[in-house]
């Protein structure tokens, strides 16, 4: 059995979702859009495991913009995903901000971001140590030289909610979603090589496979949940799949072609653990999402007391292994924090 989609989309979590959402309401409805991922439940996607955050307090006008957009959706996103009889899931955008904290050292950086921010028209405000403890007067403020606070436009939301939502109203739209893992892409046979005991070696096997993948992709080998094989052919195929994306891109040959295609995709998985903590006297209902100098963040999490947050390894020598889902507890122990 032999599946046709015009478009399919590798990767179901919210950029799948959405990427599937922005085509089917906007080409030709005859147009068969497919979307396939490998765990439906989503338990350890990357999307139901983030922190959610929006922001537009980036360096480059691209990342800004995009940002803006995403804002502006997130406000209307209930209208545009709205389906008739459907109790749809509540995205929660808190737009409590960002406040991003810079040492002397940082503070010509912050500056120069703020002036492209502003230019780009998000809602920044530079706030020095004494406006920062006027504000937030929970905050401590040594060694700190400067503050850039998103008031508008930036917060957090709830991921599930929003891929769940996007997920939704694309399948109302005619897209098909897939329960398979893409193991395999096949490319365009090459001309016929017949090869002989005499004439076989793993020099040219490796030659005969480059030449393969120099060809055009058009079809993926997916493994259903019952172990069947199920293959989908299409004309044009989108790479959602997260960390994963890499992988995905090597089978379809990227980096082993000319030009842009030379070039491998940069993606791969990197483990970041999100801490949950509580804290009976921390800041409550006021609290942005902090980034200190040291990369250490942490935002409020619900109308408690509960906090939440993390940081990045400070060198990448210490990148935890992706082998497992295992929580390493030390290095938000270590910064202080119980």
């Amino acid at each position: 059995f032999l599946a046709f989609y015009d478009i399919v989309i590798i990767g179901g979590g919210v950029m799948g979702c959405s990427v599937a959402y922005w085509l089917a309401q906007r080409i030709y409805k005859g147009m068969k859009i497919a979307v396939i991922e490998r765990d439906p439940t989503y338990r350890y996607a990357s999307t139901t495991l983030s922190v959610g955050g929006m922001r537009q307090q980036f360096s480059l006008p691209e990342n800004i913009e995009m940002s803006l957009f995403g804002a502006d959706f997130l406000r209307s996103a209930n209208r545009r995903l709205h389906i008739h009889g459907v109790d749809m899931p509540d995205i929660k955008f808190q737009p409590h901000g960002y406040l991003f904290l810079a040492t002397e050292e940082g503070a010509a950086q912050m500056e120069e971001n703020h002036h492209t921010q502003v230019q780009c028209g998000a809602k920044v405000e530079l706030m020095t140590p004494r406006r920062l403890q006027r504000k937030f007067p929970w905050l401590n403020l040594d060694g700190i030289a400067l503050g850039s606070y998103g008031y508008e436009n930036e917060g957090w939301f709830d991921p599930w909610a929003l891929m769940s939502a996007l997920r939704l109203k694309a399948t109302e739209l005619g897209v098909d979603f897939i329960h398979g893992d893409v193991y395999n892409v096949a490319h365009e046979t090459n001309d016929d090589t017949m090869w002989t005991e005499e004439t076989y070696t793993k020099e040219a096997e490796a030659l005969d496979e480059q030449r393969r993948l120099l060809k055009r992709s058009y079809e993926v080998h997916v493994h259903l949940p019952d172990g069947d094989i199920f293959p989908i052919t299409s004309s044009l195929f989108v790479i959602a799949a997260g960390p994963q994306s890499g992988h995905v891109a090597n089978m379809f040959g990227i980096g082993l072609q000319k030009g842009l295609l030379s070039v491998p995709l940069p993606v791969e998985p990197r483990k970041r653990y999100v801490y949950n903590f509580h804290a009976p006297t921390g800041p409550g209902l006021a609290t942005p999402l902090v980034v200190d100098p040291t990369g250490l963040y942490f935002r409020r999490e619900g109308h408690g007391n509960n906090y939440i947050g993390g940081m990045s390894p400070p060198i990448q020598d210490l990148e935890p292994s992706t082998d497992n889902m295992d929580v390493d507890y030390d290095p938000i122990q270590n910064r202080g924090v119980s």
